[in-house]
């Protein structure tokens, strides 16, 4: 009885030490952080929000540019349409008319 009682008592003792180095040792050591810090959240919603700015006025300016390369086309056919629309009328109506779309 006494026997098992001091492999006991010598069992917790070592058991103890044990979970007290390792305590130290989990306490000394920095845990390593985990990939997503707080600081690489806040830098990369930085940088999104630069970049959607970024791409947002890229294509603004691309759309401006087609929307209005579009407007100068039409407006363009317009004015030949009426330019030769004039011409029809000044000839009289003799045989001058339109070209459809296509056609000139």
């Amino acid at each position: 009885m006494q026997d098992e009682k001091k492999k006991r008592e010598e069992r917790e003792k070592k058991k103890a030490e044990v979970r007290a180095r390792l305590e130290a040792a989990s306490a000394k050591s920095q845990k390593k952080k985990g990939f997503m810090t707080p600081e690489r959240k806040k830098r990369l919603r930085v940088s999104e929000r630069e970049l959607s700015l970024t791409l947002w006025t890229y294509f603004s300016e691309f759309f401006l540019l087609i929307s209005s390369k579009q407007l100068s086309r039409n407006n363009h056919q317009k004015n030949k349409k009426q330019l030769l629309l004039g011409l029809a009328a000044s000839q009289g109506g003799r045989g001058a008319e339109a070209p459809t779309r296509g056609q000139g």
